[in-house]
């Protein structure tokens, strides 16, 4: 995938995922940070869709940003760390109710 330029600095796909990696945050906490959803990072990754301006600012910003940073924007963004898990997983029920019609069919 070809990379534009921005005023900002580089965009690619990667550029998101590596900022996740650098800073140990799941695509819920990056979400939560910069202000839009989790599919949408998601999208961002597989290079499917690429942020407006305005948020691609707030995401190049983060790799600037050390570690003391990364926690204040956490805290103001209601998180207490990176990495934790939001609830079940989705889907998560849809197979079990799958399984379970599975069983009765036999």
């Amino acid at each position: 995938m070809a990379r534009s330029r921005t005023a900002g600095g580089r965009w690619s796909p990667s550029v998101v995922k590596s900022i996740r990696k650098r800073h140990v945050l799941s695509q819920t906490a990056l979400a939560r940070m910069v202000g839009v959803g989790l599919n949408t990072v998601y999208l961002w990754e597989k290079g499917i869709t690429q942020p407006r301006a305005g948020v691609r600012a707030r995401v190049l910003e983060l790799t600037k940003a050390n570690g003391a940073e990364i926690a204040r924007r956490l805290k103001k963004a209601g998180l207490k760390e990176g990495m934790k898990k939001p609830g079940r997983k989705p889907g998560k029920r849809a197979k079990a109710v799958r399984k379970a019609a599975r069983g009765r069919r036999k």
